[in-house]
């Protein structure tokens, strides 16, 4: 993305990182570099002297006593995932909540769980990339892009043993990237083949739910006469009659079971 090349270049500039870049230099003696002077680069990559992994675990260590570096909703993260409770807070010491309002709480909380944890993993992950900038920085004058995940992210996690796609993304983002991800994340996830809803699955779902409750196929076609009258004769016993009813019960076989076929394979179950 543009929008992460674009930060990744003022990233040098941040409030927090500028003096973190000076009092390094002055530390650990490292000329500034402005342009491409290869024999400076070589000197600082090769210099014994300048401790490379000394500095950046001291860059790291005062990067991590920034906090206005981590944005406070990410902070808020990671301090609710220290709490390794599976309630939420709200049903602490709470013994009068029905069960069924207690379940429904545990479920809600595990799935922000579930979205947000990748996020709180990625902690660790911020802070090695900044360290990892700043570093570069310092050795070769450039600066690179921050990692697109800063500025919006698509991810594969699971909600009560199902697959499920988050896509996050902050003002910076680009909203046609993200959903470009989003689209190949999902077809990565669930693959290219996905039937499409129509219209005749739309209008047979209520007929496949009196099925599926139980009722008889011949009563489901009672029903539909009643709703339907002029679509038959009305000569109850005549034979053009009951051979409208003959097609129409075979028709009504097939659409639901086309509609059955259709869910499972939307949803890879078969119950």
């Amino acid at each position: 993305m543009k929008e992460a090349e674009l930060i990744g270049s003022l990233l040098p500039s941040h409030p927090d990182i500028i003096p973190i870049i000076k009092e390094i230099r002055k530390k650990y003696n490292i000329p500034e570099i402005y342009t491409e002077d290869n024999e400076l680069l070589e000197i600082l990559f090769l210099d014994e002297v300048i401790n490379w992994k000394q500095i950046r675990e001291d860059i790291e260590a005062q990067i991590r006593t920034k906090p206005d570096l981590i944005p406070e909703q990410l902070a808020n993260v990671s301090r609710f995932f220290n709490n390794e409770d599976v309630e939420p807070p709200e049903l602490k010491n709470r013994s009068d909540v029905p069960d069924d309002i207690r379940n429904l709480l545990t479920n809600s909380y595990a799935f922000l769980r579930s979205i947000f944890k990748p996020v709180d993993s990625q902690l660790e992950e911020f802070y090695s990339a900044l360290t990892d900038r700043v570093i570069e920085f310092l050795m070769t004058g450039k600066s690179r892009e921050i990692p697109e995940g800063w500025v919006g992210t698509v991810y594969t996690t699971s909600f009560l043993g199902n697959p499920t796609i988050v896509a996050m993304v902050g003002q910076l983002g680009d909203p046609k990237e993200i959903s470009a991800q989003f689209r190949r994340k999902f077809t990565e996830t669930f693959g290219h083949s996905r039937p499409k809803i129509s219209n005749e699955n739309l209008n047979t779902a209520r007929f496949l739910t009196l099925k599926l409750s139980g009722m008889k196929l011949k009563d489901i076609i009672d029903i539909y006469i009643e709703q339907h009258p002029s679509e038959f004769p009305k000569d109850i016993n005549s034979s053009s009659y009951k051979e409208a009813r003959r097609k129409h019960q075979i028709m009504f076989k097939k659409r639901i079971q086309r509609l059955q076929d259709t869910i499972i394979k939307i949803c890879g179950d078969n119950n």
